[in-house]
């Protein structure tokens, strides 16, 4: 069991099952607390106080959600009282993610729909939206166009972005223009462009519309 997950770093496997297409580990960090944060006392004058659980999503693992338990020692300081929780490394505690996992789910919304990101991490689509919406760059300003020269989309490039990208259709009635604005193309081409994924996302389209015989849709870039 240990072997087949790539634990995120500062981690321990405890055990591992898989309830409900998901596995669920119970990890606990070695990372220990060298001196009380409030009064700065050595290690010597922390003594344990017991163990606090949380939960939180990882990047998953095999096709299936990968859920982490962490057991988190809890120390009482016996100079000045306080209570401290053994620190979590590598977890983005306001959305009870791995920073990797974060990092995962923001390269791939570029290109995948958000339910089926939901569906991989085992989250809410609501979930992923709202970590969408706050990590996301603001690629421009929502009451205007873009700020600068860099963050013209040309329509050469939303047609690119059109091809390469397998689009989802709610429905059969659904027209081009419309499709462009409700999921934000010329914004998710930004986004492509200052994470590094462009060129590859550019590349596959101009490599499809070649085999399709497209290029003649695409406008001179």
């Amino acid at each position: 069991m240990k072997g087949k997950f790539a634990l995120p770093v500062g981690y321990e496997l405890l055990r591992g099952t898989s309830e409900g297409g998901c596995w669920l580990l119970h990890v606990r960090p070695t990372t220990e607390i060298l001196a009380c944060p409030k009064c700065n006392e050595s290690a010597t004058r922390i003594r344990p106080h017991g163990y606090r659980t949380t939960r939180c999503v990882d990047v998953p693992c095999g096709g299936q959600p990968v859920c982490l338990r962490l057991e988190l020692r809890r120390y009482r300081c016996s100079a000045c009282g306080s209570v401290l929780t053994q620190p979590a490394p590598g977890i983005h505690a306001p959305f009870r993610m791995t920073r990797r996992c974060t990092e995962f789910l923001l390269v791939n919304s570029i290109s995948m729909p958000l339910r089926e990101l939901a569906a991989r991490l085992g989250c809410s689509r609501m979930t992923i939206k709202r970590i969408v919406d706050q990590l996301a760059p603001r690629c421009c300003d929502s009451r205007g166009p873009a700020s600068d020269v860099g963050d013209h989309v040309s329509e050469a490039e939303v047609n690119l972005w059109l091809i390469a990208v397998p689009r989802i259709h709610p429905g059969p009635g659904l027209r081009r223009d419309s499709y462009v604005r409700g999921w934000n193309v010329p914004d998710k081409v930004r986004w492509a462009k200052r994470s590094g994924e462009w060129a590859a996302i550019r590349a596959r389209g101009i490599a499809i519309a070649a085999e399709q015989r497209l290029l003649a849709y695409l406008v001179e870039m």
